[in-house]
């Protein structure tokens, strides 16, 4: 018996079709459901993008400075190299 799980496909929109959605409500030319429709961009989308909300990266700041992470990957490299198993 197979399980049928509810897969979320990502939609496949352009920064260019969503600069172009974005103008085309900023200039009242479209209201912004008919833009997500138009431009196919989910309209929780494109609310959020034109009030400008979640502008910032998600997730957690990274424990290591991007020169920390390459000294310590170095390190490690060299230490496997002369190690003896």
């Amino acid at each position: 018996m197979s399980r049928n799980f509810n897969v979320h496909k990502r939609r496949a929109y352009g920064e260019a079709t969503l600069k172009l959605a974005i103008e085309s409500v900023r200039e009242k030319k479209l209201n912004v459901t008919d833009a997500a429709q138009r431009y196919e961009i989910p309209r929780q989308t494109l609310d959020d993008k034109i009030k400008s909300k979640h502008l910032g990266k998600y997730g957690k700041k990274t424990a290591l400075s991007t020169e920390d992470e390459k000294l310590l990957a170095d390190y490690t490299k060299s230490e496997s190299k002369s190690a003896i198993f």
